[in-house]
Protein backbone atom coordinates (compact mmCIF):
# COMPACT_ATOMS: atom_id res chain seq x y z
CA UNK A 1 0.00 0.00 0.00
CA UNK A 2 2.95 2.30 0.70
CA UNK A 3 3.29 2.42 -3.67
CA UNK A 4 0.27 3.91 -3.86
CA UNK A 5 1.13 7.23 -2.41
CA UNK A 6 3.97 7.77 -4.55
CA UNK A 7 2.30 5.98 -8.28
CA UNK A 8 0.33 8.52 -10.05
CA UNK A 9 -3.56 7.49 -11.31
CA UNK A 10 -2.06 7.11 -14.56
CA UNK A 11 0.37 4.42 -13.78
CA UNK A 12 -1.85 2.72 -11.56
CA UNK A 13 -4.23 1.62 -13.70
CA UNK A 14 -2.00 1.29 -16.22
CA UNK A 15 -0.21 -1.43 -13.68
CA UNK A 16 -3.66 -3.13 -13.51
CA UNK A 17 -5.12 -3.04 -17.20
CA UNK A 18 -0.84 -4.93 -17.75
CA UNK A 19 -1.79 -7.61 -14.46
CA UNK A 20 -5.69 -7.94 -16.10
CA UNK A 21 -4.24 -8.61 -19.52
CA UNK A 22 -1.81 -10.89 -18.34
CA UNK A 23 -4.55 -12.72 -16.64
CA UNK A 24 -6.75 -12.68 -19.66
CA UNK A 25 -3.83 -13.99 -21.90
CA UNK A 26 -3.56 -17.43 -18.77
CA UNK A 27 -7.28 -17.87 -18.70
CA UNK A 28 -7.88 -17.94 -22.69
CA UNK A 29 -4.87 -20.50 -22.95
CA UNK A 30 -6.33 -22.23 -20.42
CA UNK A 31 -9.68 -22.51 -22.21
CA UNK A 32 -8.65 -23.74 -25.24
CA UNK A 33 -6.98 -26.76 -23.72
CA UNK A 34 -10.14 -27.50 -22.01
CA UNK A 35 -11.95 -27.05 -25.28
CA UNK A 36 -9.29 -29.30 -26.88
CA UNK A 37 -9.88 -31.93 -23.97
CA UNK A 38 -13.75 -32.02 -24.20
CA UNK A 39 -13.12 -32.35 -27.94
CA UNK A 40 -10.58 -35.57 -26.89
CA UNK A 41 -13.34 -36.96 -24.84
CA UNK A 42 -15.62 -36.67 -27.46
CA UNK A 43 -13.63 -38.17 -30.02
CA UNK A 44 -12.45 -41.09 -27.69
CA UNK A 45 -15.92 -41.95 -26.82
CA UNK A 46 -17.02 -42.32 -30.67
CA UNK A 47 -13.73 -44.36 -31.39
CA UNK A 48 -14.81 -46.66 -28.36
CA UNK A 49 -17.75 -47.76 -29.69
CA UNK A 50 -15.97 -49.20 -32.79
CA UNK A 51 -12.93 -50.18 -31.34
CA UNK A 52 -14.59 -52.27 -28.06
CA UNK A 53 -15.78 -55.82 -29.29
CA UNK A 54 -19.14 -56.31 -28.93
CA UNK A 55 -19.61 -59.61 -29.58
CA UNK A 56 -20.25 -60.60 -25.81
CA UNK A 57 -22.13 -59.34 -22.06
CA UNK A 58 -18.07 -58.79 -21.35
CA UNK A 59 -17.33 -56.62 -23.91
CA UNK A 60 -21.07 -55.21 -23.57
CA UNK A 61 -19.91 -54.17 -20.02
CA UNK A 62 -16.74 -52.73 -20.65
CA UNK A 63 -18.43 -50.25 -23.15
CA UNK A 64 -20.90 -49.36 -21.09
CA UNK A 65 -18.45 -48.75 -18.26
CA UNK A 66 -16.06 -47.36 -20.46
CA UNK A 67 -18.55 -44.93 -21.78
CA UNK A 68 -19.91 -44.00 -17.95
CA UNK A 69 -16.29 -43.27 -16.94
CA UNK A 70 -15.67 -41.02 -20.06
CA UNK A 71 -19.33 -38.96 -19.14
CA UNK A 72 -18.61 -38.49 -15.57
CA UNK A 73 -14.89 -36.96 -17.03
CA UNK A 74 -16.72 -34.63 -19.15
CA UNK A 75 -19.49 -33.63 -16.82
CA UNK A 76 -16.00 -32.41 -14.40
CA UNK A 77 -14.13 -30.87 -17.22
CA UNK A 78 -17.41 -28.71 -18.46
CA UNK A 79 -17.80 -27.87 -14.62
CA UNK A 80 -14.04 -26.67 -14.63
CA UNK A 81 -14.35 -24.90 -18.17
CA UNK A 82 -17.01 -23.04 -16.69
CA UNK A 83 -14.94 -21.65 -13.81
CA UNK A 84 -11.98 -20.80 -15.90
CA UNK A 85 -14.59 -18.86 -18.71
CA UNK A 86 -16.04 -16.71 -16.17
CA UNK A 87 -12.41 -16.42 -14.92
CA UNK A 88 -11.30 -15.26 -18.50
CA UNK A 89 -14.74 -12.82 -18.62
CA UNK A 90 -14.02 -11.30 -15.27
CA UNK A 91 -10.29 -10.56 -16.40
CA UNK A 92 -11.15 -8.96 -19.78
CA UNK A 93 -14.10 -6.66 -17.75
CA UNK A 94 -11.40 -5.53 -15.01
CA UNK A 95 -9.20 -4.70 -17.73
CA UNK A 96 -11.86 -2.78 -19.29
CA UNK A 97 -12.63 -0.92 -16.27
CA UNK A 98 -9.15 0.28 -15.55
CA UNK A 99 -8.92 1.21 -19.49
CA UNK A 100 -11.58 3.44 -18.50
CA UNK A 101 -10.02 5.13 -15.60
CA UNK A 102 -7.34 6.03 -17.15
CA UNK A 103 -9.58 7.12 -19.77
CA UNK A 104 -11.37 9.32 -17.34
CA UNK A 105 -8.37 10.70 -15.89
CA UNK A 106 -6.64 11.82 -19.03
CA UNK A 107 -10.52 13.38 -20.16
CA UNK A 108 -10.54 11.12 -23.30
CA UNK A 109 -14.29 11.05 -23.37
CA UNK A 110 -14.89 9.62 -26.06
CA UNK A 111 -13.34 6.45 -24.35
CA UNK A 112 -16.09 6.60 -21.58
CA UNK A 113 -19.28 4.59 -21.71
CA UNK A 114 -21.94 7.10 -21.49
CA UNK A 115 -24.30 6.90 -18.44
CA UNK A 116 -27.83 8.08 -18.50
CA UNK A 117 -29.19 9.60 -15.90
CA UNK A 118 -32.92 10.71 -15.23
CA UNK A 119 -34.50 12.55 -17.83
CA UNK A 120 -36.45 14.66 -15.80
CA UNK A 121 -32.61 16.16 -13.61
CA UNK A 122 -31.42 16.12 -17.22
CA UNK A 123 -33.55 18.43 -18.61
CA UNK A 124 -33.58 20.70 -15.65
CA UNK A 125 -32.74 24.53 -16.10
CA UNK A 126 -29.81 24.59 -13.77
CA UNK A 127 -28.30 21.39 -15.24
CA UNK A 128 -28.69 22.71 -18.72
CA UNK A 129 -27.22 25.83 -17.72
CA UNK A 130 -23.98 23.67 -16.04
CA UNK A 131 -24.05 21.27 -18.86
CA UNK A 132 -24.18 18.61 -15.74
CA UNK A 133 -25.18 15.83 -18.11
CA UNK A 134 -23.81 14.81 -21.66
CA UNK A 135 -21.05 13.09 -22.93
CA UNK A 136 -18.77 15.66 -21.58
CA UNK A 137 -20.03 16.93 -18.36
CA UNK A 138 -19.28 16.58 -14.79
CA UNK A 139 -21.99 13.73 -14.18
CA UNK A 140 -19.47 11.76 -17.12
CA UNK A 141 -16.45 12.18 -15.36
CA UNK A 142 -17.34 11.61 -12.02
CA UNK A 143 -20.18 9.11 -12.45
CA UNK A 144 -18.83 4.95 -12.52
CA UNK A 145 -22.35 3.99 -11.16
CA UNK A 146 -24.05 1.48 -13.41
CA UNK A 147 -27.37 0.21 -11.96
CA UNK A 148 -29.76 2.92 -12.40
CA UNK A 149 -30.35 3.48 -8.78
CA UNK A 150 -26.69 4.73 -8.69
CA UNK A 151 -26.53 6.50 -11.50
CA UNK A 152 -29.91 8.37 -9.83
CA UNK A 153 -28.46 8.96 -6.94
CA UNK A 154 -25.59 10.90 -8.65
CA UNK A 155 -27.27 12.76 -10.32
CA UNK A 156 -29.34 14.22 -7.89
CA UNK A 157 -26.49 14.74 -5.93
CA UNK A 158 -25.30 16.91 -8.30
CA UNK A 159 -28.39 18.64 -9.38
CA UNK A 160 -29.99 19.01 -5.37
CA UNK A 161 -26.58 18.86 -3.20
CA UNK A 162 -26.36 16.81 -0.25
CA UNK A 163 -27.97 17.51 3.11
CA UNK A 164 -25.21 19.12 5.90
CA UNK A 165 -25.98 16.36 8.13
CA UNK A 166 -24.76 13.95 5.71
CA UNK A 167 -21.62 15.28 4.96
CA UNK A 168 -19.75 14.21 7.33
CA UNK A 169 -20.42 10.21 6.83
CA UNK A 170 -20.19 10.39 2.84
CA UNK A 171 -16.55 11.97 3.62
CA UNK A 172 -16.01 9.08 6.06
CA UNK A 173 -16.92 6.72 3.28
CA UNK A 174 -14.93 8.20 0.79
CA UNK A 175 -11.91 7.97 3.50
CA UNK A 176 -12.28 4.28 4.03
CA UNK A 177 -12.76 3.59 0.04
CA UNK A 178 -9.90 5.88 -1.52
CA UNK A 179 -7.85 2.91 -1.00
CA UNK A 180 -9.27 0.43 -1.76
CA UNK A 181 -9.51 0.90 -5.54
CA UNK A 182 -9.88 -3.56 -6.15
CA UNK A 183 -12.93 -3.54 -3.97
CA UNK A 184 -14.53 -0.75 -5.59
CA UNK A 185 -13.40 -2.49 -9.04
CA UNK A 186 -14.59 -5.53 -7.97
CA UNK A 187 -17.92 -3.85 -6.99
CA UNK A 188 -18.40 -1.94 -10.74
CA UNK A 189 -17.50 -5.33 -12.46
CA UNK A 190 -20.16 -6.86 -10.75
CA UNK A 191 -22.87 -4.42 -11.74
CA UNK A 192 -21.48 -4.20 -15.23
CA UNK A 193 -24.43 -6.06 -16.98
CA UNK A 194 -26.92 -3.21 -15.69
CA UNK A 195 -25.27 -0.72 -17.38
CA UNK A 196 -27.83 0.27 -20.16
CA UNK A 197 -30.43 -0.72 -17.28
CA UNK A 198 -32.61 2.12 -17.13
CA UNK A 199 -35.25 0.06 -14.95
CA UNK A 200 -35.96 1.54 -11.56
CA UNK A 201 -35.93 -1.15 -8.46
CA UNK A 202 -39.88 0.55 -8.21
CA UNK A 203 -40.74 -1.73 -11.01
CA UNK A 204 -38.94 -4.84 -9.35
CA UNK A 205 -41.06 -3.93 -5.97
CA UNK A 206 -43.90 -3.26 -7.60
CA UNK A 207 -43.78 -6.79 -9.04
CA UNK A 208 -43.27 -7.98 -5.49
CA UNK A 209 -45.53 -6.18 -4.00
CA UNK A 210 -48.72 -6.98 -6.49
CA UNK A 211 -51.38 -8.96 -4.68
CA UNK A 212 -52.10 -13.01 -5.04
CA UNK A 213 -55.14 -13.55 -6.83
CA UNK A 214 -55.37 -15.69 -3.76
CA UNK A 215 -53.74 -13.78 -0.59
CA UNK A 216 -56.14 -13.84 2.16
CA UNK A 217 -58.59 -16.30 0.81
CA UNK A 218 -57.63 -19.52 2.88
CA UNK A 219 -60.26 -21.16 1.92
CA UNK A 220 -59.92 -20.84 -1.95
CA UNK A 221 -56.08 -21.83 -0.96
CA UNK A 222 -57.43 -24.77 0.45
CA UNK A 223 -59.45 -26.15 -2.17
CA UNK A 224 -56.34 -25.64 -4.78
CA UNK A 225 -54.18 -27.95 -2.64
CA UNK A 226 -56.41 -30.45 -1.69
CA UNK A 227 -58.57 -30.79 -5.33
CA UNK A 228 -55.84 -32.45 -7.19
CA UNK A 229 -55.43 -35.16 -4.61
CA UNK A 230 -59.03 -35.70 -4.65
CA UNK A 231 -59.30 -35.84 -8.31
CA UNK A 232 -56.40 -38.35 -8.32
CA UNK A 233 -57.27 -40.66 -5.51
CA UNK A 234 -61.03 -40.87 -6.63
CA UNK A 235 -60.09 -41.75 -10.65
CA UNK A 236 -57.42 -43.90 -9.02
CA UNK A 237 -60.55 -46.06 -6.64
CA UNK A 238 -62.86 -45.64 -9.93
CA UNK A 239 -60.18 -47.50 -12.04
CA UNK A 240 -60.27 -50.60 -9.64
CA UNK A 241 -63.90 -50.19 -9.09
CA UNK A 242 -64.56 -49.08 -5.52
CA UNK A 243 -66.55 -46.19 -6.60
CA UNK A 244 -68.63 -45.19 -9.43
CA UNK A 245 -67.91 -42.59 -11.79
CA UNK A 246 -70.15 -39.97 -10.47
CA UNK A 247 -67.98 -38.87 -7.20
CA UNK A 248 -64.91 -37.93 -9.32
CA UNK A 249 -67.39 -36.18 -12.04
CA UNK A 250 -68.63 -34.34 -9.15
CA UNK A 251 -65.32 -32.96 -8.00
CA UNK A 252 -64.38 -32.02 -11.37
CA UNK A 253 -67.52 -29.97 -12.03
CA UNK A 254 -66.72 -28.20 -8.84
CA UNK A 255 -63.31 -27.28 -10.60
CA UNK A 256 -64.50 -26.17 -13.41
CA UNK A 257 -66.69 -24.30 -11.72
CA UNK A 258 -64.46 -22.54 -9.22
CA UNK A 259 -61.98 -22.33 -12.36
CA UNK A 260 -64.39 -20.36 -14.31
CA UNK A 261 -65.36 -17.29 -11.15
CA UNK A 262 -61.70 -17.77 -10.75
CA UNK A 263 -60.38 -17.00 -14.09
CA UNK A 264 -60.37 -12.67 -13.84
CA UNK A 265 -57.86 -12.95 -11.03
CA UNK A 266 -56.03 -15.91 -12.19
CA UNK A 267 -55.10 -14.64 -15.28
CA UNK A 268 -54.21 -11.24 -13.58
CA UNK A 269 -52.22 -12.94 -11.20
CA UNK A 270 -50.60 -14.96 -13.62
CA UNK A 271 -49.39 -11.69 -15.48
CA UNK A 272 -48.22 -10.15 -12.57
CA UNK A 273 -46.26 -13.15 -12.26
CA UNK A 274 -44.99 -12.61 -16.13
CA UNK A 275 -44.17 -9.19 -15.29
CA UNK A 276 -42.51 -9.62 -11.93
CA UNK A 277 -40.39 -12.44 -14.55
CA UNK A 278 -39.19 -10.21 -16.85
CA UNK A 279 -38.49 -7.23 -14.24
CA UNK A 280 -36.14 -9.46 -12.20
CA UNK A 281 -34.30 -10.49 -15.54
CA UNK A 282 -33.31 -6.78 -16.01
CA UNK A 283 -31.46 -6.99 -12.45
CA UNK A 284 -30.28 -10.42 -12.87
CA UNK A 285 -26.01 -9.57 -12.33
CA UNK A 286 -24.21 -13.15 -12.78
CA UNK A 287 -21.39 -12.69 -10.13
CA UNK A 288 -18.70 -15.32 -10.12
CA UNK A 289 -19.43 -17.29 -7.04
CA UNK A 290 -15.61 -17.40 -6.51
CA UNK A 291 -15.28 -13.91 -5.93
CA UNK A 292 -17.83 -13.10 -3.12
CA UNK A 293 -17.93 -9.56 -1.81
CA UNK A 294 -16.15 -11.06 0.91
CA UNK A 295 -13.01 -11.89 -1.70
CA UNK A 296 -13.36 -7.99 -2.93
CA UNK A 297 -12.24 -6.68 0.80
CA UNK A 298 -8.85 -8.87 -0.22
CA UNK A 299 -8.85 -7.55 -3.90
CA UNK A 300 -6.41 -4.62 -3.56
CA UNK A 301 -3.90 -4.59 -6.34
Amino acid sequence: MESEAIVSPTERYEERIAFFSEQAKTFAARSRRYSNLRLAIVLLGAASVFVIPKSNAFGVGVLAGFLVLLVILFAIIVFRHQAVEEAWSHARAMKDLNAEGEARVNREWQALPNRLAPSELVKGMLARDLDLFGPVSLFQLICTANTWEGRKAVAETLVQGIEQDCIPNRQAAVKELATKLGFRQELECATLPLRNSTLSSDALLGSLHSGSAFAGQGLVRLFCVISPFVLVSLFALNLVGYLPKWPWGLVMTVNYVVSFLRRRSVRKNLKSAMNADRTIGHFHVPINSSRTIYNCSKANL
